[in-house]
């Protein structure tokens, strides 16, 4: 069935695409894109190609995205995250975005929010019948973003098989301890 399309949004200032997409249906027009802003102009929403089965609207995605380049990686001008053909699903994350999410998620079950999304779900709400403090998740939130903010990295201490957060300041030294960059694992608990 010949379903799908591809899909560009343009930029206001020299219709360059700053996005590539696949969809069906009203895909295209709905607001559910995250971090890319839908144009509010519908002149700058185009149908590149229409009437695709998905795997030619997979490939179809893939080779514009291929030609226009990435923003995240350097290498173009579009916003997508991924090289087209899957979805958020395909979305390559960064040691960083990984650790935050990991993060969140422990502060939201040391809080006792269940349900946590990444991004996703409600700040406040009750379960069990007994609300839970968003006071306490938002002041474990912001002490997360000023951690990060600070630029610390995890390291690994072979010696004593310990990974650390370590101050921008302070890796030099570490290096010249032997302790080399290494993203913790999530199972690991020799933490410092």
């Amino acid at each position: 069935m010949s379903e799908y399309y591809v899909y560009a949004y343009l930029r206001k200032s020299d219709d360059t695409p700053y996005y590539i997409g696949k969809g069906k249906n009203k895909r295209a027009w709905s607001k559910n894109h995250g971090r890319v802003t839908v144009p509010t102009d519908e002149s700058k929403i185009v149908m590149l190609r229409e009437n695709l089965s998905e795997i030619e609207a997979h490939n179809e995605e893939r080779r514009l995205i291929h030609q226009y380049g990435r923003k995240d990686l350097g290498n173009g001008i579009l916003l997508n995250l991924t090289d087209g053909g899957d979805g958020a699903s395909g979305r390559v994350l960064t040691e960083d975005s990984i650790y935050k999410m990991s993060e969140k998620a422990k502060i939201a079950n040391a809080t006792g929010k269940t349900g946590f999304s990444m991004g996703h779900g409600s700040a406040a709400g009750s379960v069990g019948g007994k609300s839970k403090s968003v006071s306490k998740l938002n002041a474990a939130l912001s002490n997360l973003e000023k951690a990060s903010a600070l630029g610390t990295k995890w390291m690994y201490d072979s010696t004593n098989d310990k990974y650390h957060r370590v101050k921008p300041n302070l890796i030099d030294e570490k290096i010249k301890m032997g302790w080399i960059f290494k993203h913790r694992p999530a199972w690991n608990k020799g933490l410092s």
